[in-house]
């Protein structure tokens, strides 16, 4: 073995000794996740880098990287880097085939360290279109959809979310996206082309910024696309929403003292009832916490269940009864339904009960 080489493997085994007694990770990432967002099955191999610094006082090499996926390759520094020298793990996805969201890890090993620091990459692989009749049901004038619905999903009062929807323009003629009619303070738009030719598509992001909303639960909001499209020149779209209150990170101490809503059952059972009258049944909770626990806001996914709640503030220890009333006479056969109790419990602001009802006629 040569000098140099003796001393490059002495170095690794002194680094890996002091990995072991220190449990530090000798590598600092710029980033271990990256989105990719939108990615087009057309457009072939999509290439994202990850760089790296050596924190350490000593030598750093990287022995291998493992994949989760053959879909993934990958290339990176392999020289020994000194102390402060930088270098990157370049990863190659392939979107070929793999419609829908895709979230892909690459496992890095450093000599000398047993666990590996994991890189992600995640985004959705669009496919081209082949058949819009089918890709694009829903129908609005000339223009088709994937859905009527944009469902944003669950974020909080800090949160800004991003989604794209897609635009198919069905008619022989050009068509000229105008503006988005709505009266939501919190919600932006943008189209990635204002002009649609012919059997052909664009995109529209929709920009959700939650502390605009200034409100906590699900929400339902309507839009109007204004076009040149003389069929029907509002394109309605309707957009769904989960939002909840945030809390920044918290220490034990501080959890410690927060509110708590201490359930003991998230099943309601109405068991077996005539069909024709309101039923009522009672769910009770505590606060076990060590503040006062408020209930904001509750909300069923359903009518035909309602709430009686005598105050809204529970002191620590204290216990608190909701009345759920079931209205039976437009329903029939078994029934679940849910019910989300908003509350500034910081470990679970959103609180699900679920209700079932056998209704017999």
């Amino acid at each position: 073995m040569k000098l140099k080489n003796l001393s490059l493997l002495i170095a690794l085994l002194l680094f890996a000794q002091m990995l072991h007694a220190q449990n530090v990770l000798p590598l600092r990432f710029d980033q271990d996740r990256k989105d990719l967002g939108r990615v087009k099955e057309q457009a072939g191999l999509v290439e994202v880098s990850f760089s790296f610094t050596n924190v350490t006082d000593s030598l750093v090499q990287i022995d291998k990287l493992e994949m989760d996926c053959g879909c993934t390759t990958t290339a990176y520094s392999g020289d020994p880097l000194a102390p402060g020298e930088m270098g990157f793990v370049q990863i190659m996805y392939n979107p070929t085939n793999r419609p829908g969201s895709f979230s892909r890890v690459t496992q890095v090993f450093v000599k000398g360290m047993e666990a590996p620091i994991n890189l992600i990459i995640e985004g959705i692989v669009i496919m081209p279109i082949i058949n819009p009749m089918r890709e694009f049901p829903h129908v609005a004038g000339n223009f088709r959809f994937r859905t009527k619905f944009i469902n944003m999903g669950n974020f909080t009062t800090n949160d800004t979310i991003s989604y794209i929807v897609d635009l198919y323009n069905a008619s022989e003629e050009t068509v000229h996206l105008l503006a988005v009619e709505t009266a939501a303070n919190f919600l932006k738009f943008s189209f990635l082309a204002d002009t649609i030719l012919a059997s052909s598509h664009t995109e529209m992001e929709v920009l959700y910024f939650g502390t605009n909303r200034k409100d906590i639960g699900y929400f339902t909001d309507t839009i109007n696309i204004l076009t040149s499209d003389e069929m029907m020149p509002k394109k309605p779209l309707i957009i769904t929403s989960t939002v909840e209150d945030y809390f920044p990170p918290m220490t034990r101490e501080e959890l410690d003292s927060a509110p708590s809503m201490g359930i003991t059952e998230t099943l309601l059972d109405f068991g077996t009832v005539d069909k024709g009258k309101v039923e009522t049944k009672a769910f009770k909770f505590r606060n076990s916490g060590a503040s006062d626990l408020v209930i904001r806001k509750i909300i069923s996914n359903c009518d035909c269940v309602t709430f009686t709640l005598s105050k809204d503030n529970y002191a620590p220890g204290e216990e608190g009864e909701i009345s759920i009333h079931f209205d039976t006479r437009t329903r029939t056969g078994t029934e679940y339904k849910n019910i989300t109790f908003f509350t500034n419990d910081p470990r679970y602001p959103a609180r699900q009960l679920m209700v079932k009802i056998n209704i017999r006629n």
